[in-house]
């Protein structure tokens, strides 16, 4: 009980540290004095500092598969679902008090490569879902062979903007998303009554 307990302290730590000042200056010696005790104590439970971190980022997608299965479960419009999604990317995701220390900590390693390529492909995965749930309800018109594309547009569209943007406040990111919702919906919708973003013309 007590080592669990030295584990749980040198987690709590560790994220606090993490965000107040990111990955590559919080270090293992700060972890330990703050938790009273010895980098090589933290190493005995945690084998790097990266694999702590690891740890701390599961909580966070954690966090985040909630979010996204009680997105799943609404019965609403498949647009208004993408406008759900786009809101948490931003408000939650883009925001998190942790994503500077994941920027530090993806970086540009290629021992970072995969992890990067399994958060990209989670939103991939929830993108898919959403259109392929409007294709099969005759909301939208994507062929088969090009739901890919679609798919990475998208994707492609958020990190871009969030990473072009970043300096710029909330609401005019989501004002930006929203607009390229609004131009992207125009091409694929078949009827677009009841989704403000829309327009038959």
């Amino acid at each position: 009980m007590k080592k669990e307990l030295k584990k749980q302290a040198i987690l709590v730590a560790a994220q606090r540290l993490f965000v107040e000042k990111g990955y590559n200056d919080a270090s293992l010696q700060m972890i330990a004095d703050e938790v009273g005790t010895t980098r090589s104590n933290i190493l005995y439970h945690y084998k790097s500092k990266a694999a702590l971190f690891e740890i701390i980022l599961k909580d966070w997608e954690d966090e985040w598969v909630v979010t996204w299965e009680r997105i799943k479960a609404e019965t609403c419009h498949p647009s208004v679902q993408l406008q759900g999604f786009f809101h948490v990317f931003i408000y939650e995701d883009l925001r998190h008090p942790l994503r500077k220390a994941f920027d530090e900590f993806l970086g540009d390693a290629d021992s970072k490569q995969k992890e990067k390529e399994r958060w990209v492909e989670c939103d991939q995965e929830s993108i898919a879902f959403i259109l392929s749930r409007g294709v099969s309800e005759g909301y939208y018109n994507i062929e088969t062979g090009q739901m890919n594309t679609h798919v990475n547009l998208i994707v492609g569209s958020l990190y871009g903007m969030s990473d072009t943007m970043r300096q710029e406040s909330d609401e005019q990111i989501m004002s930006a998303f929203k607009l390229f919702l609004e131009i992207y919906l125009k091409k694929i919708e078949k009827d677009v009554n009841g989704f403000e973003g829309g327009d038959n013309e």
